[in-house]
């Protein structure tokens, strides 16, 4: 185990600047090919792919299972956690958000229900003012999977004014439910449609937000005696933690 995760980290200290040349990063490959033990590997993968751990999905015993199975494997290898962490976890809730009513009205126009989309793990929200609530608008030639990740990561109140190119992925405003992380300060509105300048808004929503026990849901684990970020990741992603 050990060797795997010194083989990671020197690959991922070799070859994470673009600036290598192809020869550099050939060596590094066989260098971190002497390091691997390929029963390591298929004992790891074998482990976390088995049926009891359910695919480590979110909210299942299985994904418990399977965060205690890396911790060990990161505690044999002499890892420690990051500087002010216990452990190697950093837990946080979920919730599964059912919409229920939704109205948003712009400068007095009420907006149609297939124009809008109201993201939010709160239970309701209740605006008649602008104050507090940030307003973008998504050009045509964003991309919207980039644009609302970005959205999102900010944890605010946004009022987001899409261009009708972006009708396919907002249509629906009670669809605006599924697994979110616990933010209920941060509330992501999207409508479709031209509007210039925005003197008044109104939103109304209500949902059922159930919240499922934090200690169901495994973080990102991680934290190495060396300093690169890129290492964290790949390890990160090997081990499937979810």
């Amino acid at each position: 185990m050990k060797k795997i995760i010194a083989a990671i980290a020197f690959l991922a200290l070799t070859t994470g600047s673009f600036a290598q040349d192809a020869a550099s990063n050939a060596k590094a490959m066989k260098q971190v090919d002497k390091l691997i033990k390929q029963d390591d590997v298929d004992r790891i993968i074998k482990t976390l792919s088995a049926d009891d751990m359910q695919g480590r999905a979110t909210f299942t015993p299985g994904i418990e299972k399977a965060a205690q199975f890396i911790e060990g494997e990161f505690k044999e290898a002499g890892l420690i956690p990051l500087n002010g962490n216990k452990d190697f976890r950093q837990n946080f809730a979920m919730a599964t958000v059912t919409p229920g009513t939704a109205s948003v009205a712009i400068n007095g126009k009420a907006i149609s229900p297939d124009s809008m989309k109201i993201t939010t793990s709160a239970a309701s929200v209740n605006w008649s003012d602008l104050k507090d609530v940030q307003v973008v608008r998504l050009a045509a030639d964003k991309d919207f999977t980039i644009e609302t990740a970005g959205y999102a990561a900010k944890g605010k109140k946004m009022l987001i004014i899409a261009d009708p190119k972006f009708t396919a992925n907002i249509k629906g405003g009670r669809r605006g439910g599924g697994r979110l992380e616990v933010k209920d300060d941060q509330v992501l509105v999207y409508v479709i449609g031209n509007f210039d300048d925005v003197k008044s808004l109104n939103v109304s929503y209500t949902a059922k937000v159930v919240v499922s026990p934090p200690g169901l849901v495994t973080s990102q684990l991680v934290s190495l005696n060396f300093d690169s970020s890129v290492g964290l990741s790949i390890i990160y992603c090997m081990f499937g933690a979810e």
